[in-house]
């Protein structure tokens, strides 16, 4: 997730889009590790290539997410990062070059791991993918370093002691000891991001990649004094430069490239060539599951790991009983019960990252919207006529747009520029179809809750603005009272406000953390996530004033993909079931494949295949 998730723009096969990187074709053999060690020869004689497959059992087992980069390589080539998922947390592990195990780091509960150019820290992304930390490789408390004002992609740090993080409003700079982040490039019209940088040794400049909604992305190079980007005229995603003076990116064609660049003048000085094969590729995102270390040596996430993302829908009743909707393997997130149960709306995060309408009766699977852009956490309408959605079409950031769901119509959009925050997104409509609540990034502060008038051109209030985090929203069936989560009490939990005046009261719900709260159609019940993973159900009454049971348990939810940004369940009108996203089974072949891939030495194969 987490999350959460969420991914930045659509794919296509067009080479204008994220492209499709590459690579596999290991060996596996019991002394593999001391190919780690292998000293380089005397200066002429080349280095001996190797590979061979990295395992990650238990408790530190690699976890793929749908949309970000999840390993890194240290400088050095001494350690690989990557994300693990533990009691529903993403953390991030460490696998030492002369251990067969892999360790949970103390301190790094995120995302996106990349290493300082000493190879002595740690950073990664969270707090709704918008919080930059550091910490130890020793483990330890983290450091925030800054709030940045977009969900980041992809992160590097460069010799200068500074941070670049890619986002879909640009890049931004920020100090490794911590401070504001400053804007270093501004997307172009047809931009819809730059992300995945990636630092240039002793040069002035990072490359990165643009996502555009014509021909014009690609892979480009920023200058770290003004900023200027001079594009590269390569369609794909994800550039890392090698030691041996090549970039390396992944192509459309499902390969890892590479060509010559010269540092000097920053441009490539020869012609592609195609050097690995079968790299796990993100399409939501462009994320590229590899990195190389200054040393020369590559890791990769062969895409027989499992590609992100494949998951089912299913129906769980109270007892925790399972019943298949469809068992075809999609992308699908955030799937939402139509008011009178016979449809689902949900975004699917593959090649076209759209919204679609399922319709439960007959079986039918139809694509609602067709933007480039990356249409996500959609929500009916009361009256089940239209739907609403997040997307970043039509201004910066993301904004708040309603269709029709027959699929006639253009688009509309509901907020405006001056609306609160940059990154919105949908939590409730109002019973009366009047309003609609949604959360919204604040840089001062994190998530803010806003209200915008669906009947009086947009008008918009902050609704719950504190210096804590606010998201997930709900109204009760009768419009009285809103649930959310806040962090205000140092992690998250439930709590419940009258609505639309919420100053008017405040009721705790969960007694040990929760997230994602959701009312029953009742009105009686809210269910609730608890952070083991179980399913939690507490009774309410809403007649005379509002008063809550003790919260009881359901099932265990752990299961299956919960999200953490937006609800990934939802409650069918008779409140008896609930429709749960299941991540599809790996095969066989999934399963005994190694999860990374480490080619020692990948540098002296780079200068004999690509001149």
């Amino acid at each position: 997730e987490p999350a959460a998730d969420g991914s930045w723009r659509r794919v296509s096969a067009s080479p204008t889009r994220w492209l499709l990187p590459a690579a596999s074709g290991l060996l596996i053999g019991a002394a593999a590790t001391a190919g780690f060690f292998l000293l380089r020869p005397a200066t002429g004689t080349p280095a001996a290539v190797m590979r061979f497959g990295l395992a990650t059992p238990a408790p530190a087992e690699l976890a793929i997410s749908d949309t970000r980069v999840d390993l890194a390589i240290s400088p050095d080539g001494r350690l690989v990062a990557y994300r693990v998922v533990n009691d529903g947390a993403s953390q991030i592990a460490l696998r030492p070059a002369d251990q067969l195990d892999g360790a949970v780091l103390r301190g790094a509960e995120g995302y996106q791991p990349f290493f300082s150019p000493d190879s002595q820290w740690l950073g990664f992304v969270t707090g709704g993918f918008q919080e930059v930390r550091k910490v130890s490789i020793l483990g330890g408390s983290s450091v925030l370093l800054a709030d940045v004002p977009s969900e980041v992609y992809g992160a590097t740090w460069l010799d200068d002691d500074t941070i670049v993080v890619g986002t879909t409003d640009g890049l931004y700079r920020i100090p490794s000891g911590g401070g504001d982040a400053e804007r270093l490039t501004t997307p172009e019209p047809a931009d819809l991001g730059h992300g995945w940088p990636s630092a240039i040794p002793g040069a002035d400049a990072v490359l990165f990649s643009i996502a555009a909604s014509d021909d014009s992305g690609g892979l480009a190079v920023a200058s770290l004094a003004t900023g200027e980007v001079t594009r590269l005229g390569i369609a794909a995603s994800g550039p890392r430069y090698v030691s041996s003076g090549h970039l390396l990116y992944g192509d459309a064609d499902g390969s890892l490239r590479a060509v010559p660049f010269d540092t000097a003048s920053l441009s490539v000085t020869g012609n592609p060539v195609p050097v690995v094969e079968n790299v796990l590729f993100k399409r939501g995102s462009g994320a590229a599951s590899f990195d190389v270390s200054r040393d020369g040596s590559l890791v990769y996430t062969p895409s027989t790991a499992g590609a992100p993302g494949q998951r089912t829908l299913v129906w769980v009743d109270r007892e925790g009983v399972e019943t298949s909707i469809t068992d075809r393997p999609r992308a699908y997130t955030y799937a939402r019960v139509s008011p009178d149960g016979t449809r689902l709306a949900l975004d699917i995060r593959d090649e076209e990252n759209d919204i679609w309408i399922y319709d439960l009766g007959l079986g039918t699977l139809e694509r609602l919207t067709f933007d480039p852009g990356a249409d996500q956490y959609v929500l009916w309408t009361p009256d089940g006529g239209s739907v609403v959605f997040s997307s970043p079409r039509g201004g910066a950031g993301r904004h708040l747009f309603r269709s029709k769901a027959d699929g006639t119509g253009a688009a509309e959009r509901l907020t405006t520029e001056e609306s609160g925050g940059e990154l919105r997104f949908p939590n409730a409509v109002s019973p009366d179809g009047t309003r609609l609540v949604y959360r919204a990034g604040v840089p001062e502060r994190g998530d803010d809750l806003f209200v915008v008038s669906l009947d009086q051109d947009g008008a918009t209030e902050t609704l719950l603005g504190t210096e804590f985090v606010e998201r997930n929203a709900e109204l009760s069936p009768d419009g009285r009272w809103m649930a959310y989560q806040s962090d205000a009490s140092g992690r998250f939990e439930i709590y419940v406000r009258p609505f639309p005046d919420v100053e008017a009261g405040r009721w705790q719900i969960s007694p040990a953390g929760g997230t994602l709260p959701a009312w029953a159609p009742s009105g009686r019940e809210l269910f609730y996530l608890a952070p083991d993973g179980r399913l939690m159900v507490v009774a309410v009454d809403v007649g005379g004033g509002f008063t809550r049971q003790v919260p009881a348990v359901l099932f265990d939810a752990s299961a299956y993909y919960l999200g953490s940004f937006g609800r990934n369940f939802d409650v069918a009108p008779d409140g008896q079931r609930l429709v749960m996203v299941k991540p599809a089974p790996r095969s066989a072949d999934q399963v005994q494949a190694a999860p990374i891939v480490f080619v020692v030495h990948f540098d002296e194969e780079l200068k004999g295949r690509v001149r």
